[in-house]
């Protein structure tokens, strides 16, 4: 689906996601690399004739990975961590743009914004395809938009988020949020200040049961000791 047919399903969506790819006239485009590990790059996009157009330098690896794989997604740049941005995505298949009315339109849209051009025929040029689209904004809106052909577009409203109660040990707990923390299993930190193991993972005691303790040298465990007596109290005789 081309840009203007995709502005035409979705208008509100195409708005903000042409909000912020045009001003800032950068966007991050992820692809796929040889090996399956993904790759991401910065790129510069243009929406040249209705369409939304990436250009790239000539035999780049993030041209190799499209020509290979046509698969990608275009998302908008953050430059800070308060959500207030927005975060636009793109889901679909580049088409390379071969020699033509619609290459030589894409090298006017570059003149016309930069006042340089491409020399041909050393560059890469690709048509998004689009098959779904996305945005989220955690702050201060806090809400996201979702679009394919099939669902069509869903709004949605992100909840303020709270702290899940667990229990642990007989007292409230929340589950710890600390970036810091090496359990990786979700330990918690009870309203008394205590830490015990989150109840969602089975408990693991690390104090060694009685039967299980190795005994110490010149020393019987508790099993040992009570047959050594049954033993002892057998051969004595009894008393008259």
């Amino acid at each position: 689906m081309r840009w203007d047919e995709f502005a035409a399903a979705a208008p509100e969506l195409a708005a903000v996601g042409e909000e912020r790819l045009r001003p800032r006239e950068l966007c991050l485009v992820g692809t796929l690399r040889a090996n399956g590990w993904p790759r991401i790059s910065p790129v510069e996009p243009e929406f040249v004739n209705g369409e939304l157009m990436l250009g790239m330098m000539w035999r780049s690896p993030k041209a190799l990975d499209l020509l290979r794989d046509p698969r990608l997604v275009v998302h908008s740049v953050v430059s800070r961590r308060e959500g207030d941005e927005g975060d636009f995505k793109l889901y679909g298949r580049a088409v390379p743009v071969e020699q033509g009315e619609r290459r030589d339109r894409y090298r006017a849209a570059i003149k016309a914004r930069i006042d340089w051009e491409p020399e041909e025929p050393n560059y890469h040029v690709f048509a998004v395809d689009i098959d779904s689209a996305g945005f989220v904004e955690f702050a201060p809106g806090r809400y996201g938009l979702a679009w394919d052909p099939e669902r069509g577009l869903r709004r949605w409203k992100q909840r303020e988020s709270k702290p899940r109660q667990w229990i642990a040990g007989g007292a409230a707990s929340t589950r710890c949020s600390s970036t810091r923390c090496l359990c990786a299993r979700g330990c918690s930190t009870s309203a008394a200040g205590t830490a015990p193991w989150s109840s969602g993972w089975p408990r693991r005691d690390l104090t060694p049961s009685a039967s299980t303790r190795t005994p110490r040298r010149g020393h019987a465990s508790s099993g040992s000791e009570s047959k050594t007596r049954a033993r002892s109290a057998a051969s004595t005789p009894s008393a008259r």
